[in-house]
């Protein structure tokens, strides 16, 4: 199935330079090849409120709050051990290009992580982002 099939006028694919508005909410996109999916993934931005929609990066797994404001290093570093065991190695794919992404990221200073995956984040959503781009490293410095 094609957005296409579906949208009432064909679809387009967004650039950083633009910035759609909706009433109070204004979205910018931010591309991350290969962090965590695909060359052509991306995040959007919603510079408003300061919310980053990022997609699966934090991935953790439980029964947890919808919002949390607590370290969500420890839960994404678990979920990322046991995603690396069989049959799910490779589940999600990071490479060497996420912690460059992450920092890029970091420097927007969100103020909401919105985790597609587990608990959203209020806070220094900076700080998380810059501490998972070490947890990444690390990772590809043990193998």
């Amino acid at each position: 199935m094609s957005v296409e099939d579906l949208a009432i006028r064909p679809a387009g694919g967004m650039t950083a330079d633009e910035v759609p508005i909706t009433g109070k909410y204004r979205y910018r996109f931010h591309r991350s090849p290969h962090s965590p999916r695909g060359w052509n993934a991306g995040v959007l931005f919603e510079e408003t409120h300061r919310t980053l929609f990022c997609s699966d990066f934090f991935h953790h797994f439980g029964n947890v709050a919808p919002v949390t404001s607590s370290d969500l290093i420890e839960p994404t570093r678990k979920a990322m051990q046991l995603l690396q065991q069989e049959p799910l190695a490779g589940y999600i794919p990071y490479t060497r290009q996420a912690e460059g992404v992450l920092r890029a990221l970091a420097g927007l200073k969100p103020e909401t992580l919105a985790v597609r995956h587990g608990s959203s984040y209020t806070g220094q959503g900076d700080r998380l982002l810059t501490d998972l781009a070490g947890v990444i490293q690390e990772t590809f410095d043990q193998s």
